[in-house]
């Protein structure tokens, strides 16, 4: 419920200067954190993508322990699923369209060729589908579930298994026998693995393995 007053804690550490590790709250604003206004007051997946998903995933804990009296935490998180999973997310069950800031953008803003896509979001949509399959048995949090387990959880480590993959992205090229549009799914970025890959470092790595475990 702090969240959206002011002053904002973010942005308050960053003018003290006591934030020494890189939250760039003076490029990125409380949107960014999801500070902008309180939880129960919020309607849209905003901010960055991987804490939006941890974040609605400790809102599920809080409706199912019975934390939330009036429900409008309970209301809030349905809002955002509905906007997420039908204005914001791709086709694989990607989300995070912005890599500048690895970010939610606006409804049915989905380039293939651009967006983030972080294997960490994904891997946080899970999460927070099993606790609204949890708490309602509607076999639609479960579709969703494997659609982003199978399609952006799964393919962000390669078979050797040493190697995480943070992006992923969907890009349309063309054909240089048929003239036609061909959608590859390519992992990692634009230069093949590259800066995107990571052996045995990064995010991806820890969330990757503890959504196996």
């Amino acid at each position: 419920d702090e969240r959206g007053e002011q002053p904002c804690f973010f942005l308050t550490e960053e003018l003290l200067g006591d934030n020494d590790e890189g939250a760039n709250d003076k490029w990125f604003g409380a949107d960014h954190h999801l500070a902008h206004m309180p939880v129960r007051q919020q309607e849209k997946a905003d901010g960055h993508a991987v804490k939006a998903v941890y974040l609605y995933s400790a809102v599920a804990e809080l409706v199912k322990e019975g934390q939330d009296e009036d429900g409008t935490l309970e209301r809030a998180m349905l809002r955002v699923w509905k906007n997420m999973t039908e204005k914001r997310m791709y086709v694989t069950g990607a989300i995070g369209q912005q890599g500048y800031g690895e970010r939610f953008t606006t409804d049915y803003d989905l380039p293939s060729d651009r967006g983030y896509l972080e294997s960490c979001a994904s891997i946080g949509i899970c999460f927070w589908a099993k606790r609204l399959l949890a708490l309602y048995q509607d076999p639609r949090y479960a579709d969703v579930m494997e659609r982003a387990l199978y399609n952006s959880v799964l393919a962000g480590l390669l078979t050797a298994g040493d190697i995480f993959i943070r992006t992923h992205f969907i890009i349309k090229e063309v054909s240089r026998i048929t003239g036609r549009i061909v959608s590859i799914w390519k992992m990692g970025g634009r230069g093949g693995l590259g800066a995107h890959a990571a052996r045995l470092t990064s995010c991806a790595l820890s969330l990757i393995s503890r959504i196996m475990l």
